[in-house]
Parts: C-alpha cells; sequence; structure tokens
C-alpha cells in the first residue's frame, strides 16, 4: 500500500503486480483469523459438527477424485483403494472430514523427500469397524514422537518451526 501511496508503482504493470500481493496478503489474513475462530470454537467444544449418514467408500473416492489433480500438481500422485466390495455407512461431517485430509494430504506435500510423493486413502473393514488409512512414502515420524503428534502446533521436525507454514 506504501508503494502506491508513495508513487513507487508508477506503471500500470507495477501498480497491478502491488494490488495482487494486497490481495493475496489480505486473504491470507482471511484464512488466518478463520483458523483462529475455529480453534477457539473447538477450545470450547463449541464447534457445530454437522454430522450425516454417509456410503464411505464412496465418499473418499470422490474426495480422491476431486483433489488429484490439485496435488499431482504439487507434487503428490493420490490414490484411492478399498479392501471390499459391499456399501458401508458412517456418520460424519463431510466438511470437516475433507478440511482432516487436507491437512494430512499437506503434510505429505511438506514433506515429501523427492520431486514426486505418493500418497494412498485406503479403506479396510473389520468386524464392527472401518478402518482409514494414509500412507506416504515420506520421512514419517519417530515412534518417540507419535505421543505428541496431535499437540496443536507441534512439529517433530525442528526444522520445520515456521508458524506460517501450517496449523
Amino acid at each position: 500500500v506504501e508503494g502506491l501511496r508513495d508513487g513507487v508503482a508508477n506503471t500500470p504493470e507495477k501498480q497491478q503486480n502491488y494490488l495482487n500481493t494486497i490481495y493475496n496478503k489480505a486473504c491470507d489474513m482471511d484464512a488466518l483469523v478463520d483458523n483462529l475462530s475455529l480453534f477457539s470454537k473447538m477450545d470450547t467444544n463449541n464447534y457445530p459438527f454437522h454430522f450425516e449418514k454417509t456410503e464411505a467408500a464412496r465418499y473418499f473416492e470422490e474426495y480422491v477424485n476431486g483433489v488429484k489433480e490439485e496435488f499431482r500438481l504439487k507434487g503428490l500422485d493420490l490414490s484411492f483403494e478399498k479392501e471390499f466390495n459391499d456399501e458401508v455407512f458412517v456418520k460424519l461431517d463431510r466438511n470437516e472430514m475433507s478440511r482432516v485430509l487436507a491437512n494430512i494430504l499437506g503434510n505429505s506435500v511438506k514433506y515429501k523427500v523427492s520431486g514426486t510423493g505418493h500418497a494412498v486413502i485406503r479403506l479396510k473393514k473389520t468386524d464392527e469397524r472401518l478402518l482409514l488409512t494414509i500412507i506416504d512414502d515420506g520421512p514419517g515420524v519417530e515412534t518417540k514422537e507419535l505421543a505428541k503428534l496431535f499437540t496443536r502446533f507441534y512439529r517433530a521436525d525442528p526444522s520445520r518451526t515456521n508458524p506460517h507454514e501450517g496449523s
């Protein structure tokens, strides 16, 4: 904004670049405020989940098909597998499950060890349960760090402590 006010952006191209930067930063701030609001609601157990009966394999397969190209462009080859043929219904909040999957897959992108990483979302049915597994070929997390994995803002890799890299 200062560059625009001070006349530094003295061509339409420079002005457009400054406006694009302002827009992107405003979007980043908006997302940050949304995340803080979300965390606040979750901390007070005041978050409105919307659970609905969903055919699990169809949901996860549609999710993967919907984001596969987006993640391919980020260097992650994503696929879906299921180890059963019958329909299995679960109650889940589709939006929040999508948020969880996007977060995990985003970590797969961040921590991939080669130019193209690979991830599989897999469903397996046991007697009374449905097991969702997400597997990638990244470096993984050491066993001693697993207990801390769900501590907010925790990072097992000390070189990855930039708070702007995720939540």
